[in-house]
């Protein structure tokens, strides 16, 4: 039997206020310098609160708490290079023998390239690798970090600007995918510009169990691909900016998650309410992020 060593009330609340005075260095260093950078630097970097904290169709921290995520990222549009780090931290129940959301306390390291294919820039292709670091478990631990190399094909000059992305997990034992397909569509409404997106998302192979040959399993027991660590997902979501003076943003947004794995005992529909507000020192930088 597993044996968790689970952490009082007021200790995990010294160490979500001791991880989050390091991550909001995040949020203050680039808004004292990066200003003077934004010829050949585009920095952002801001907080999100997110309620409940849904991640690829999972209540990540399993009892529907909202989550603070923050988050840094610099980019080089010049040459089409990006780098991100964004925290996830749960804020309900910590220190709780019951809840225990200290365990997916994560942060999330990502590296990427953003290119264009074509002069008439009909194609963008997005290419790079993403760790996943739990920070509850030590590295020894199997499951700790998970590396994710992915794909992302957009047409940008096409309705909806439809795109393709990927993401394949390296972790041993842990064979598999998670492939989405999304369309958006900005929109004016009383003066205010928002953006329509919709996502269909499948994971292929990702149960969370040591031996599985997933190629060999998929053709002996086709239901595998149903029984995911991670559900399939239609969601759409609705978002929009604000300026508040400077280069200071306020983003609120809203999705609803719809699950549509019929072997997964997961909500059926999940609604999520979210407000960004970060920093960003030019509007000149790579043109479309990840979408997941």
């Amino acid at each position: 039997m597993q044996t968790y060593i689970i952490k009082n009330p007021e200790t995990a609340a010294k160490n979500l206020f001791s991880r989050m005075g390091i991550l909001l260095f995040f949020l203050l260093l680039p808004c004292a310098a990066a200003a003077e950078l934004s010829d050949w630097l585009y920095v952002k970097s801001g907080v999100t609160v997110v309620n409940p904290d849904i991640w690829r169709g999972i209540d990540l921290p399993l009892n529907h708490s909202p989550a603070i995520l923050p988050a840094l990222e610099a980019e080089l549009p010049s040459v089409g290079l990006a780098a991100q780090v964004e925290g996830n931290f749960a804020l309900i129940g910590r220190g709780s023998e019951e809840d225990r959301v200290e365990m997916t306390d994560q942060v999330k390291g990502r590296l990427w390239g953003d290119y264009f294919l074509f002069n008439d820039k009909s194609l963008e292709v997005m290419a790079g690798i993403t760790l996943y670091r739990n920070l509850y478990w030590s590295i020894e631990r199997y499951g700790s970090a998970t590396l994710e190399p992915f794909v992302q094909l957009r047409l940008p000059t096409v309705f909806l600007k439809p795109a393709f992305e990927i993401y394949v997990d390296l972790t041993p034992a842990q064979t598999g995918s998670y492939w989405l397909f999304e369309v958006q569509h900005p929109f004016n409404l009383w003066k205010q510009d928002y953006t329509f997106s919709a996502v269909y998302a499948h994971a292929v192979g990702f149960m969370k169990a040591g031996g599985y040959d997933f190629f060999r399993n998929i053709s002996s027991y086709p239901q595998y691909a149903l029984l995911d660590f991670a559900p399939t997902t239609l969601s759409v979501r609705f978002e929009t900016s604000f300026m508040t003076g400077g280069h200071f943003v306020l983003a609120p947004f809203t999705e609803i998650v719809v699950n549509v794995s019929p072997y997964v005992n997961r909500n059926q529909i999940e609604w999520v309410l979210g407000l960004s507000y970060y920093f960003e020192n030019s509007q000149t930088h790579l043109p479309k992020q990840l979408i997941y």
